[in-house]
């Protein structure tokens, strides 16, 4: 079995003039000169961050039914929220706040235990009649 070379169907003036370029050989042209290399522009360097905390927190934001409120008070709600859907680290946060901002005045008691409690209404009858089921009383079957 004999190989016999593709036929090349470059026409002269497709040809490669210098036989060295090729895959990963570009042409003298787009080489890097000596002593030259990388990208000499280099990357653009980002704007510089100047982020003011007390600007931002100063801000408004939208809510959704379009009241705009302090972005403060959306902080504060949002943690809670996350605190109240069983999130740790919001509740964390929340009882950190609470302690820095001074709302958090614990009994005597209450700062050995290290509790939280929060005092709140006693459960009207309609209240205490959706967490309470009711109980089906069914008359038992005599065995025979």
């Amino acid at each position: 079995m004999t190989l016999h070379p593709k036929p090349n169907n470059f026409s002269d003036a497709d040809k490669p003039k210098d036989p060295d370029v090729g895959y990963k050989r570009p042409p003298k042209k787009w080489q890097f000169k000596k002593g030259q290399s990388g990208n000499l522009r280099g990357r653009p360097k980002a704007p510089p961050f100047s982020l003011d905390i007390k600007s931002v927190l100063d801000g408004v934001q939208e809510g959704k039914n379009g009241e705009v409120i302090p972005k403060r008070e959306a902080l504060a709600h949002r943690i809670v929220s996350d605190a109240l859907a069983g999130n740790q680290k919001a509740f964390r946060r929340f009882l950190d706040l609470l302690e820095k901002s001074g709302l958090n005045k614990p009994n005597s008691s209450e700062a050995e235990s290290h509790v939280v409690t929060v005092k709140s209404r006693p459960m009207t009858e309609a209240e205490k009649a959706l967490w309470q089921p009711e109980r089906k009383v069914t008359p038992k079957q005599e065995s025979d």
